[in-house]
Order: structure tokens, then C-alpha cells, then sequence
């Protein structure tokens, strides 16, 4: 079990109101959200979870995967919790917008660690500068 951490890139295909568990509902834009998690006790474990349908919701993704496709998944191996690093760098990038407050963050102080973009994020100057690499889904 390789420890890790990692961004799924979802598709949102139109508009929708999304009630997730105790955040409520929240208006979401159609196009791409970038979430990131960790997965200390195992990448392929918890990428495969997010990849399955009809689960049991437990985390704040599972509401969201119920309506979105996908698109791609980026890791990286190591025993350090990054997630909020690399979250806070997607809010860098340009045409990035924070999705709701508190979206996978309830065990820090990051705003969220939802990102919306209207279209595909460029994500190669995050896979330099990280050393993400892309798994196919």
C-alpha cells in the first residue's frame, strides 16, 4: 500500500445544486473541479473508491461524484499529507475559482479543496513543479 496524495479532475456537464452532507446545499458551475485528497493508508484504495459508483457517502467528494464524470487523476507517492499545498496552489492558477467553503477541508483551516475551472486547468507546470504523475482512469 503506497501512501499518497492526489487530485481527481471531475466534469461537471450543467448547472446543478448539490447537497453535500452537513455543508448544505451549494450551487455548482458546469465545468471541471479539481479535488485533492490524501490517502495515507493507500492510493489505489482510495482512488479506487472515488472511481466506484453507489457507495456509501462518507466524504464531502462522495455527494459530488454522483453527478460528475472522471477526467483524470494525478499522485503523489510519499507519506506526507499535501493536499493542502497543492489545493492552495490550484487556487493559484489562472481561471481558478474556490468551491464551497470547508469542500474536504473539515480537518484544517483551508478554505476548500474544491477547485472549479470553466475548462480543462493546465496542469503541466503542476506536474514539474510537484512531480504529479497522471494515472489513467
Amino acid at each position: 500500500m503506497i501512501p499518497g496524495t492526489y487530485i481527481l479532475l471531475l466534469r461537471l456537464p450543467r448547472e446543478t445544486t448539490v447537497q453535500i452532507g452537513r455543508l448544505g446545499p451549494h450551487r455548482l458551475e458546469r465545468g471541471y473541479y479539481a479535488y485533492t485528497g490524501s490517502a495515507l493508508s493507500g492510493l489505489e484504495g482510495r482512488i479506487g473508491r472515488h472511481l466506484r459508483s453507489g457507495k456509501a457517502k462518507r466524504w464531502h467528494i462522495d455527494y459530488l461524484r454522483e453527478m460528475t464524470t472522471v477526467q483524470a487523476v494525478w499522485v503523489l507517492q510519499g507519506p506526507e499529507r499535501r493536499e493542502c499545498s497543492l489545493a492552495a496552489e490550484l487556487l493559484r492558477m489562472p481561471g481558478a475559482h474556490p468551491g464551497p467553503r470547508g469542500f474536504g477541508s473539515s480537518d484544517c483551516r483551508c478554505r476548500t479543496h474544491l477547485v472549479h475551472f470553466a475548462d480543462w486547468p493546465p496542469m503541466d507546470r503542476m506536474e514539474q513543479r510537484w512531480g504529479l504523475r497522471r494515472i489513467p482512469v
